[in-house]
């Protein structure tokens, strides 16, 4: 049941992701990649405050997961990390 909340959180979380993507004009193409970054920063800070952590601390870790995984996908595509991190870490 945990697992199915969290599946439930992560579709949710990547919604917001994708619409902001859209205020800030990001490329089609990277939509989908801002959406599993909103969706893995919402998760990894979920699970860890189901855990015990402070929310700051979750909340530090989660827009750490995402700044992470963003630079990454700004060297593989060629493009800035405020492209896949900026709409990603506001939900």
């Amino acid at each position: 049941m945990f697992l199915l909340n969290l599946l439930d959180d992560m579709f949710f979380a990547a919604i917001p992701a994708v619409g902001f993507a859209l205020v800030f004009n990001v490329p089609p193409k990277a939509l989908k990649y801002c959406a599993i970054l909103g969706a893995l920063g919402h998760v990894t800070r979920t699970l860890l405050l189901h855990f015990g952590v402070p929310i700051v601390f979750a909340t530090f870790f989660a827009t750490c997961v995402i700044g992470f995984i963003g630079v990454h996908l700004s060297h593989r595509y060629l493009a800035h990390p405020k492209v896949f991190t900026v709409a990603a870490i506001i939900p």
